[in-house]
């Protein structure tokens, strides 16, 4: 069973595109023990297409051409991060930019069917006002 569960998570590791865990970091210090400071491992991407796109959209590089063949997990991680912000906050501007489009296509809307119905309205009341006279002017006649 559990070797089907590995097998599993390769093959969707796989599928997603990703050959190792780039967002977890080995924080081992060095063992010349002299420095403090942790030792991050630096894993390298080699980037799609859509990837090399996105480095240039975040500002990583100046052209797709200029993307190197291997590129460093962090920077892909902090241009997918950036980009990922960027793509939401377009999102949420259009959300509000479509919610006032359709509020004012509501008002226009309304403000056409309340001409309309005052307009159905002083016709029928014109209409019974001229039967109540003719009415009247019936009553009058016959007597």
């Amino acid at each position: 069973m559990s070797g089907s569960m590995i097998r599993l998570r390769s093959f969707i590791r796989n599928i997603r595109g990703f050959k190792t865990n780039s967002i977890l970091r080995d924080t081992k210090t060095s063992e010349s023990g002299s420095s403090s400071q942790p030792n991050y491992s630096t894993d390298y991407l080699t980037p799609t297409n859509f990837q090399k796109r996105i480095l240039v959209y975040s500002k990583k590089y100046s052209s797709i051409k200029d993307v190197p063949d291997r590129v460093p997990a962090d920077v892909m991680q902090t241009a997918m991060s950036k980009c990922r912000i960027r793509v939401a906050n377009l999102m949420m501007l259009f959300t509000i930019a479509g919610c006032i489009v359709i509020v004012t296509m509501g008002k226009l809307r309304k403000n056409e069917k309340m001409e309309e119905m005052k307009t159905q309205h002083d016709e029928i009341r014109r209409q019974i006002t001229a039967e109540y006279k003719n009415s009247l002017k019936q009553q009058t006649d016959t007597k």
